[in-house]
């Protein structure tokens, strides 16, 4: 059990199966991107070469790839958050807590990640967010609110987003009832 786990234990499980999104990053200055994704696989005593594979493989699918060579001091904020959620899934965690992931993306970029959240729980994985914007919420398949510290009996729709987003799917579904062959009833 977990319980039992000693230092070295607990910490090989956080390395190996839990992957860390930090709301400001968490970046080591004087390393490049890619050695900054790298860095987990260095405590999980990985080989150079498979560490880089896997790291360029990570920064793909964040699209950072082109940005391996650059420190952290020299990327925006939205991308060294991308930074940061590469290196948090390089090692193909079972769980990754995010916290605010699309915080500092522009809604583009923030559509991306959340459609790579998507596919990686859609494969299994437990992708555990923490937003405070309603509208990222509102396409969570659960949440749980937690107001003054407790978890809330009932979510607030409002509070949630999740009010407007069912207007706006009503709406939608109105429109594809009234215009079956419109380009939206696809």
């Amino acid at each position: 059990m977990i319980h039992d786990a000693s230092p070295r234990e607990l910490a090989r499980i956080r390395n190996q199966k839990i992957g860390f999104v930090f709301q400001f990053f968490n970046l080591l200055p004087k390393l490049n991107v890619l050695q900054n994704v790298e860095l987990p696989m260095i405590y999980s005593g990985l080989a150079g070469r498979e560490r880089r594979e896997r790291a360029v493989q990570a920064l793909r699918m964040v699209e950072m790839d082109n940005r391996a060579k650059h420190r952290p001091m020299q990327l925006s904020g939205g991308q060294q958050q991308r930074t940061a959620i590469a290196r948090a899934l390089v090692n193909n965690p079972k769980i990754v807590f995010a916290d605010e992931p699309t915080g500092n993306l522009d809604s583009h970029t923030g559509e991306v990640i959340l459609e790579l959240f998507r596919k990686l729980s859609q494969e299994g994985r437990t992708i555990a967010l923490v937003t405070h914007d309603p509208e990222i919420a509102a396409v969570t398949p659960r949440r749980i609110e937690i107001r003054d510290g407790k978890i809330a009996r009932h979510v607030d729709l409002k509070l949630a987003g999740l009010d407007r987003v069912n207007a706006e799917r009503g709406t939608r579904n109105a429109e594809q009832a009234a215009n079956p062959q419109s380009p939206t009833a696809n």
